[in-house]
């Protein structure tokens, strides 16, 4: 579970054992905290400003131009380090953020940087051993539809899987089939009750047909995506997706065009590589 050590509301941030009152003081002026030798300051009076030093008072991260905060995580990647997560956003409504995971050991490192989008939420990050090899994966979501299905907002939430492998996360969520699958079964259950009660207009249900769509298709089964929708989907909606089919595969493997592992200077990682829609709003 995330552990959040400062926050956009702070006003005193978590101090160090053996803290005087100097120090109590001062934190109310900028916010500090103490993880593995490192030190995270953040600025009361700046919410977008985050700056890191490392055991020798040299900065190692220093971002001034998003809002910015974290979270302490614990040793993720098993080399006896902390690993942090610096989370920034760009501010306003559907703001768009990005998840960093960095190792706190004698040379600081990126263990993955992943441009989110969408989100804000307590379950923007999961962490869960999927697989029983003792270690935990990350579990996110992929916005690359969103607004793009003709509705709206039109949410989509595209699981995306991290593994840990040479060191680092990588995009792995095809490799899930069981967790996929049984997410697949879910929205495919929440689609058909709302075609059922005609819960949504008709192009509506393109998000949960894409919902399904994408989940079958990430794990090899999208000829039986398409066999399943067709049987359900009223037809003017199964014909437009289907024939916009080379699109939706452009935004589905643009996932891992959201991924990077820069230097913790040069964090956060930004790229957006999907098309223009072909659904009119």
């Amino acid at each position: 579970m995330l552990k959040p050590f400062f926050s956009l509301i702070a006003l005193i941030g978590i101090l160090p054992i053996g803290a005087t009152q100097s120090d109590l003081d001062r934190s109310f002026e900028d916010n500090i905290t103490l993880i593995s030798g490192y030190r995270f300051k953040h600025w009361k009076h700046d919410e977008g400003r985050l700056m890191v030093l490392n055991r020798h008072g040299k900065v190692v991260f220093n971002q001034a131009n998003s809002n910015v905060w974290g979270w302490n995580v614990g040793d993720l990647d098993g080399d006896k380090n902390d690993d942090a997560v610096i989370a920034t956003w760009s501010g306003g409504a559907h703001a768009e953020f990005t998840y960093s995971v960095i190792s706190l050991g004698k040379k600081p490192r990126t263990l993955l940087s992943f441009d989110m989008g969408n989100g804000g939420g307590e379950d923007d990050l999961k962490f869960i051993d999927l697989n029983g090899d003792g270690k935990k994966e990350i579990v996110s979501v992929y916005d690359g539809y969103c607004y793009n299905l003709g509705v709206g907002y039109g949410y989509t939430q595209i699981p995306i899987i991290f593994e840990l492998r040479n060191g680092r996360y990588e995009e792995r969520t095809s490799a899930f089939r069981k967790y996929i699958t049984k997410s697949a079964n879910l929205v495919f259950g929440w689609l058909k009750s709302d075609i059922k009660a005609k819960a949504t207009y008709t192009n509506g249900f393109r998000i949960g047909a894409v919902e399904y769509w994408s989940r079958m298709t990430m794990i090899g089964k999208e000829v039986e995506a398409w066999s399943t929708l067709k049987g359900v989907l009223p037809g003017v909606v199964y014909k437009d997706l289907y024939a916009n089919k080379k699109w939706l595969h452009t935004v589905l493997n643009a996932r891992k065009d959201r991924v990077g592992y820069p230097s913790i200077a040069k964090l956060p990682y930004h790229r957006r590589t999907e098309r223009p829609s072909p659904f009119e709003q």
